[in-house]
């Protein structure tokens, strides 16, 4: 490992002796506070409690590790490339002679080589302490891999962050007395609240039903979060060997909703007996709709990328809708959106919705899904002509999702709620509000939104188009 030679630079700059003891000092006075305050408070009249102070040790230990591989090492992998840049050596870091696969792992493993030796060393110490307070050895290993698993999809996520920010001239950074302050104003409640979750006897038994299984809740959450931390790790690459390329590519973003809408379906096909088993699918049907148009944008291409390429086809001006529809950004969306909606069907079907109901609930969702989409291709088929455009059009976003709860306030009437998403979804949940609300008109308004979207697309490319080919 440490012939990279990223890992060896930070090594060097790290484990300095005395920068490296200022970490190990620290370390090692949070650890005896710990200990010491722990003793004295389970200490009695007749000698410790030991089961208790090693539970209370154990959650105090397994808190102080997800600091430790949560919080501090995702700081430190995301300023990695914005101190490259701070320090105008991020071109000689492009120049280096490593596949990107390289590059992720010497920034991920050098910037935290300290954190990760304590994060071993605090291991150590929830081990005995959560065998000494009666937890199962095979409880430990999976709380263990729960914590490793995140721990490195949020570093992967913060490095995705920083490589895919675009550098500016003049970057705000973050007084370290703010961050100093914040920190101390924060890690007591985030003491408390983990220290809670990771009760010694609620883990014992924390189960998940996935798809026809009982699952080991712990394992099932560490597995998903290592599924999102391949496409991280796809995506890190992807920017180092791309600058400024889209987090996902058209196949990469399809891929992906399929595995995620798995996972879902997976986590809601053991509800669909339930008495709430109708809250669940509308549940499902917007994560799978949201999901889907997020990673569908994700994959969207600065227009000026490939303008050029869809002005070189000679079929471009005759069939100018259908070759829009193949070539550009849209083709994703509607990909990832048919996707989720022949999930979600079936879904609605089963729990005992009729067809009827299922197919205008999902179809009006799947509009304002696709509306927001095409917002987001006017962004970037307009921004090479106006730049701010937007500011615009993110205030056409917000005014579509919160006028409609405006005037359902102000005329007392949920039939205008359901012209927003979040109104939409609100009627739905309530069965008895669904029966006297009028929310056949909503899917009209979407289907007109998204053609007059889609028409305003389609005429700037076809002003592109006609501007490239004089070119030509």
């Amino acid at each position: 490992m440490f012939n990279n030679p990223l890992i060896e630079r930070f090594r060097y700059s790290l484990m300095r002796p005395r920068q490296f003891g200022i970490y190990v000092g620290i370390y090692v006075t949070i650890a005896a506070l710990m200990f010491l305050i722990t003793l004295a408070a389970y200490s009695e009249a007749n000698g410790v409690d030991i089961d208790g102070m090693c539970g209370s040790l154990f959650a105090q230990f397994a808190t102080l590790q997800i600091l430790v591989l949560w919080v501090w090492t995702s700081i430190n992998v995301g300023s990695a490339i914005r101190d490259e840049r701070r320090d105008k050596s991020y071109d000689f870091f492009k120049l280096l002679p490593l596949p990107p696969w390289k590059k992720a792992v010497g920034i991920v493993v050098g910037k935290n080589l300290v954190a990760y030796l304590l994060g071993g060393i605090t291991f150590v110490l929830i081990v005995p302490s959560g065998l000494l307070a009666s937890i199962p050895a095979r409880v430990l290993g999976e709380l263990i891999f729960l914590i490793l698993s995140i721990g490195v999809v949020i570093n992967l996520l913060a490095l995705l962050a920083s490589v895919a920010q675009r550098p500016s001239e003049h970057q705000r950074t973050t007084s370290p007395i703010v961050t100093v302050f914040l920190g101390f104003m924060l890690i007591g409640p985030f003491i408390s609240i983990v220290a809670s979750l990771i009760d010694t006897d609620k883990i014992k038994d924390f189960t998940i039903p996935f798809m026809a299984w009982e699952t080991r809740g712990l394992v099932l959450i560490g597995a998903i979060a290592l599924y999102l931390g391949v496409w991280a790790f796809k995506g890190v690459c992807r920017q180092f060997r791309i600058e400024q390329a889209p987090l996902f590519t058209a196949g990469g973003a399809i891929g992906f909703v399929c595995g995620a809408l798995l996972i879902l379906l997976g986590l809601f096909m053991p509800h669909v007996k339930d008495a709430s088993a109708e809250a669940f699918c509308i549940t499902f049907w917007g994560l799978a709709l949201g999901l889907s148009t997020l990673v569908g944008v994700g994959a969207f291409r600065p227009f000026n990328s490939y303008i050029e390429e869809l002005a070189a086809e000679p079929a471009a001006p005759r069939g100018l809708t259908g070759f829009t529809l193949k070539k550009s950004n849209l083709r994703v969306v509607f990909v990832t959106l048919i996707l989720a909606l022949v999930a979600g069907i079936p879904c609605g079907l089963v729990c005992g919705i009729s067809f009827a109901q299922v197919s205008l609930w999902t179809f009006t969702l799947a509009l304002f899904a696709l509306f927001y989409a095409l917002l987001f291709e006017l962004v970037q088929v307009y921004r090479p002509v106006t730049p701010k455009i937007h500011i615009l059009l993110i205030f056409i976003g917000l005014l579509h999702a919160i006028l409609p709860l405006i005037l359902a306030g102000v005329f007392d009437s949920s039939d205008f709620a359901v012209g927003s998403p979040l109104g939409y979804f609100g009627v739905l949940y309530d069965s008895t509000e669904r029966e006297g609300n009028s929310m056949n008109w909503t899917w009209v308004l979407n289907l007109i939104l998204c053609v007059i979207t889609f028409a305003m697309i389609a005429r700037r490319y076809r002003t592109a188009l006609l501007k490239e080919g004089k070119k030509t």
